[in-house]
């Protein structure tokens, strides 16, 4: 898996597969640049056309959208046998999904693992929410996208790769395959370990809560090129397409091809670039995807810190209220 990359490879692989991820993210960023740069007129047209109320609708819409991703982590939680109340689990989730932000896979488990301990819910199980969280994003991610890959332009069939990760996830995320990776997990880590197997209603109750978290994603990327291109109702649809695509695509990249690009760095403003360029021209297209990314992080942490405060994580006073049954 992924998430032990870091762990079993020697110190000289490591460093060397950290120079090869942070070339890349440098590679990435630098062709999005390039771009920006050779269409400077249309890009500051487009960057002087966003207006405060624009951006102020596509931070709301992606701070919601992150809302409800942190309600499918409880969900899944939830299906584990551990409900826990809503601040403190937006609590947990949120200050570890700053974890992603540093080069690396693991960290976000890592925490969700220690902050969970606050809420009486073991680490393997953190690990296995996490895990199962990941994997139900990603494969809601290439659903969401499948329209922009399928019915978009010639830019968009250079992934058609991600296709394949369809079949693969659903194997992954299937309860019984979940809980045997669980088991070789704690037998490699020489752990006593006791998986739970989620319910397929904790799963599809999460599903329609990242389905939900696309919508609102694909409206904060629409509020972003509204103001630069004139756009019609069916096109949040088309947008929120897009957008699924561009995050399934730098986070496969991210995570299988270099470990080295915190959150998809790189990998994502580079799909979303290739899949904008349909809708708008190459200049607006480099500004709003480097916008959108800049309007994601701010809005993680923000939650971070809010969500971390009210529970108590901030101050290092983990919120140890019991948790108690809830729909």
């Amino acid at each position: 898996m992924v998430i032990l990359v870091g762990h079993h490879m020697t110190g000289g692989r490591r460093l060397l597969w950290r120079l090869v991820g942070v070339a890349f993210v440098v590679t990435a960023l630098t062709f999005v640049m390039v771009r920006l740069a050779g269409d400077w007129d249309a890009a500051r047209d487009a960057a002087r056309s966003l207006s405060p109320a624009s951006l102020l609708g596509s931070f709301a819409a992606a701070l919601l959208g992150l809302g409800l991703t942190a309600l499918a982590w409880r969900r899944i939680l939830a299906g584990l046998g551990h409900v826990i109340p809503v601040v403190p689990a937006a609590g947990v989730f949120f200050v570890s999904q700053l974890g992603k932000y540093v080069p690396g896979s693991i960290w976000p488990y890592l925490a969700q693992a220690r902050l969970g301990r606050a809420q009486d819910v073991p680490g393997t199980r953190s690990a296995q929410a996490g895990l199962t969280f990941v994997l139900l994003h990603l494969l809601t991610g290439v659903v969401v996208g499948t329209p922009r890959l399928l019915l978009g332009d010639g830019l968009d069939s250079r992934f058609a790769w991600a296709l394949l990760v369809i079949p693969a996830v659903l194997l992954l995320v299937h309860p019984r395959v979940t809980t045997r990776l669980v088991l070789l997990a704690g037998r490699l880590m020489r752990a006593d370990v006791t998986p739970a197997a989620p319910s397929w209603a904790a799963l599809a109750g999460a599903a329609a809560w990242l389905l939900g978290a696309w919508l609102l994603y694909g409206l904060s990327l629409t509020a972003l090129v509204a103001p630069i291109d004139g756009i019609e109702a069916g096109d949040l649809l088309w947008l929120t397409s897009a957008y699924a695509l561009a995050w399934s695509v730098g986070f496969v990249g991210a995570a299988v091809l270099v470990v080295a690009a915190p959150a998809g760095l790189g990998f994502r403003e580079a799909a979303l670039f290739a899949t904008l360029t349909g809708v708008v021209g190459p200049g607006a297209a480099a500004v709003v995807a480097l916008l959108s990314r800049v309007v994601m992080t701010v809005a993680d942490v923000l939650w971070a810190l809010a969500a971390g405060r009210a529970a108590g994580i901030r101050r290092g006073e983990p919120d140890d209220r019991s948790a108690t049954p809830s729909s």
